[in-house]
């Protein structure tokens, strides 16, 4: 949901712009609603830095709990921010993605080395006000769920070497760990405070108390599996087991709901529109993704929903409407905006018909807590 969309200018109550969003139940589809996804309004962007500055936290806020009442009879399923790390890397790092902010002279302005933690840090207390605020007020009464949709790719030691393998871990707690470990234990992983420092911002102790446990699912998006050579020649890191920074219990619970989104993108460079509608690369892409996620259910992973991204061709970002990512192909450029199903929206609606009395179950129903936040 698009704060511009139901908001007036960023702040002030609703002007109704967004309820055609929530509408898909009327037409026997359930919504799943996300009230961040990558687009500050510029006002606040000018006004005080977007997600640099605390007053973020109180706009999201009170957009977050203005969709909590507008859309309450409509909306069951809610993700507070969808892929943190990619809106603090892109957007603040490498300056690829609105606003366009990294280290002079790469970027007109920004600071690529303390930004994506002082961002990433405030969208996790955005994500915990906006839970904080459904669980106390709404969520008993409508009977819905929350949670949040990170993103990280899969990482696997470029080679058996012991640094590769430490390499590996520290991509993982640095990319799913840093937005992970506080929703799940209330604090940021062990490697990247000793890595990050004082460049890491600190959870108070209230904060760190409700953002453990802020959670219903977590949603996992991925792209691809990369591999990961270690690089650490100039990284000094300071004695290990600091009692300053605490340690993890030897058997930390995990959450037991998730929801997983997969991706697979195809670039539209002028071939023709058969060519596209013929994506057999997609397809076997999603059996892949299916096949192992429904390992991972067979060995007890608690998966409530498969989502795929997108159901039909739009605007990515920095990709424009090159990147098709949709299932139906999109023609930009007529009028009618005229839709077509690929090969792969053939395939999986009839593989969902067969498949789904016999593994899937139904991604709904009352909250499911997990037992981190029991």
């Amino acid at each position: 949901m698009t704060m511009m969309r139901v908001v007036d200018d960023g702040d002030g109550g609703g002007n109704g712009a967004g309820d055609d969003d929530a509408r898909g139940s009327e037409g026997g589809i359930e919504p799943m609603v996300t009230t961040f996804h990558w687009d500050v309004p510029q006002v606040l962007e000018d006004e005080y830095g977007g997600f640099r500055s605390e007053r973020i936290l109180d706009d999201h806020a009170e957009f977050a709990e203005l969709c909590f009442k507008e859309f309450r009879d409509r909306v069951k399923k809610w993700v507070t921010i969808n892929e943190p790390s990619m809106f603090a890397s892109h957007g603040y790092s490498s300056g690829v993605n609105a606003p366009g902010r990294c280290t002079p002279p790469t970027c007109p302005a920004g600071d690529s080395s303390r930004e994506p933690y002082i961002v990433s840090h405030n969208l996790l207390r955005a994500h915990m006000r906006a839970v904080k605020i459904y669980r106390s007020k709404y969520q008993i009464k409508q009977k819905g769920m929350i949670g949040i949709s990170v993103h990280s790719d899969w990482y696997t030691p470029y080679s058996p070497k012991e640094k590769d393998v430490e390499a590996t871990k520290r991509v993982l707690y640095n990319t799913l760990g840093l937005y992970l470990d506080p929703i799940f234990y209330g604090d940021y992983p062990l490697s990247v405070k000793q890595i990050v420092r004082e460049r890491l911002p600190k959870f108070s102790e209230e904060e760190s108390k409700d953002i453990k446990g802020s959670f219903d699912f977590i949603g996992i998006n991925y792209y691809v599996t990369l591999y990961v050579l270690d690089n650490s020649t100039d990284i000094v890191l300071p004695p290990e087991g600091d009692p300053k920074d605490g340690t993890k219990p030897e058997n930390p619970e995990v959450p037991d709901t998730f929801a997983v989104t997969t991706r697979y993108v195809t670039l539209d460079r002028g071939q023709p529109v058969e060519e596209i509608l013929q994506d057999e690369g997609r397809i076997q892409y999603i059996k892949d993704s299916l096949y192992y996620t429904l390992q991972a259910m067979r060995d007890g992973a608690d998966v409530r929903g498969f989502l795929i991204w997108s159901y039909i061709d739009n605007f990515e970002w920095e990709g424009g409407y090159a990147n098709r990512l949709g299932l139906n192909y999109a023609n930009h450029t007529s009028s009618d905006v005229q839709r077509i199903p690929k090969s792969s929206a053939i395939w999986f609606a009839n593989a969902m018909i067969k498949r789904r009395n016999k593994w899937l179950r139904p991604f709904g129903g009352s909250p499911h807590p997990s037992k981190a936040s029991a």
